[in-house]
């Protein structure tokens, strides 16, 4: 597992100033952050003006601790570093687009608004999984979810998972609605698409017209949660072209915090600048064509 994190360095040039041509930044790693257990984990070097800077833990794991200084080039002494920033975590930021992005395009530099702009990521990540039926954002490890044997199609030979499915650990099937539920041989079901569109994840379960399983069951049967899926639901990680939507719109909402209720773009009377809040139509229009979900909603 590897943990993708964004260093952000508010005064690159300050820095570069103060440690010399080649000056470095350095990424220290700790399981449960507190100013313990931290164990340098890579280097980058500072960019004059460029304030983010993409890095990637090979080793992280989700929910680790992580703090950035700042040396010179070849340190002379271990104490040849900058204070340390604030801690943060990697590799949890589990909405549609993280906060350091956003803040990165907004040109933020301070933390002022990080509990708006999280409040924002939020919503337009419930948004767009509410018009299209998706999961933009998936599992990091194994849930529990339950189908309802009436969604089946094809005499319950397929099971349509609009949401996704990325891996399934353990499928269980119940006879009727209440009844016990018996674990079905993986060798007996298969998740479809066979090869997925770039990106996506599976949207469908179908039984094998030739089970070899021990199991009684090798279709789903009509009734309320007879189906129980052990696994990771949702697309493995944001596509672009969604993530860009979101971006747009976690903007306009911070642009736009301002200027009230309004749908539009202009200047108010008294000169206040006015921005479109939501999605544009060019933007819904795309997300119903590629990615809506037409029997959800």
């Amino acid at each position: 597992m590897a943990n993708p994190i964004l260093v952000t360095i508010e005064n690159p040039d300050e820095q570069l100033a103060m440690y010399g041509a080649g000056a470095l930044y350095r990424v220290e790693r700790s399981p449960a952050g507190g100013g313990v257990g931290f164990a340098e984990v890579g280097t980058g070097a500072i960019v004059t003006l460029q304030v983010a800077y993409p890095f990637i833990d090979d080793t992280g794991v989700a929910g680790d601790w992580y703090r950035v200084r700042y040396s010179t080039a070849v340190p002379a002494l271990p104490g040849d570093y900058s204070v340390y920033s604030a801690e943060f975590q990697g590799g949890i930021e589990t909405g549609v687009v993280s906060l350091a992005s956003v803040k990165y395009r907004l040109g933020i530099t301070d933390s002022e608004d990080d509990p708006l702009l999280v409040d924002f990521i939020a919503a337009v990540g419930r948004t767009l999984d509410s018009i299209t039926g998706r999961r933009f954002v998936g599992d990091i490890d194994d849930e529990v979810y339950y189908f309802d044997g009436k969604d089946a199609r094809k005499g319950g030979m397929v099971l349509p998972v609009p949401i996704g499915l990325q891996s399934v650990t353990k499928l269980e099937l119940a006879g009727y609605t209440g009844g016990a539920y018996e674990l079905i041989d993986p060798a007996d079901y298969f998740l479809d698409p066979a090869q997925p569109d770039p990106g996506w994840p599976f949207t469908s379960i179908e039984f094998s017209d030739f089970p070899t399983g021990a199991s009684a069951y090798y279709h789903v049967y009509p009734g309320k949660r007879t189906v129980k899926l052990t696994g990771k639901a949702g697309f493995a990680a944001v596509l672009g072209d969604v993530a860009e939507i979101a971006h747009h719109i976690v903007a306009r909402y911070h642009r736009g915090k301002k200027s009230g209720d309004n749908n539009l773009v202009g200047t108010t009377t008294f000169g206040t600048t006015v921005v479109l809040r939501h999605m544009s139509p060019e933007e819904r229009a795309y997300l119903d064509e590629v990615y809506r979900n037409w029997s959800y909603n």
